[in-house]
């Protein structure tokens, strides 16, 4: 069991379906469902907020405002969706929609849209 975490974690995968017995087979599904696209737009919308509350010097604890504005409906949604688990890992009191007076932003594109992701210091 120890051994199959391990694996699920280094290679990134959702599952690992193991078997007893001498011979090692490996497979791997690599079919990437619409599920699997959305939760890596959120593991990029959190990468990209953490490199946004470093450059703008957030403390460890600090609470942020974010910004997320896209135009494409599919990002919106997903946004809406994750927005507790987007909030939570960036520290953010609350999500906005617009990008006015901002401490850092950056503008990156996630399937057929663009979402700029911008950081407000709360002080």
């Amino acid at each position: 069991k120890e051994v199959v975490q391990i694996i699920q974690d280094e290679v990134n995968v959702e599952e690992v379906v193991a078997g007893r017995g001498e011979a090692v087979t490996v497979q791997l599904d690599t079919v990437l469902t619409k599920e699997l696209e959305q939760a890596g737009w959120v593991r990029e919308i959190i990468r990209q907020g953490q490199a946004l509350r470093k450059k703008t010097g957030c403390a460890l604890d600090e609470k942020i405002r974010l910004s997320l504005v896209a135009a494409d409906r599919e990002l919106q949604q997903v946004i809406r969706q994750q927005q507790k688990q987007i909030m939570q890992a960036l520290q953010a009191d609350e999500i906005l929609g617009d990008s006015v007076d901002l401490a850092a932003n950056v503008e990156i594109k996630l399937g057929a849209g663009k979402l700029t992701v911008g950081v407000f210091r709360k002080h």
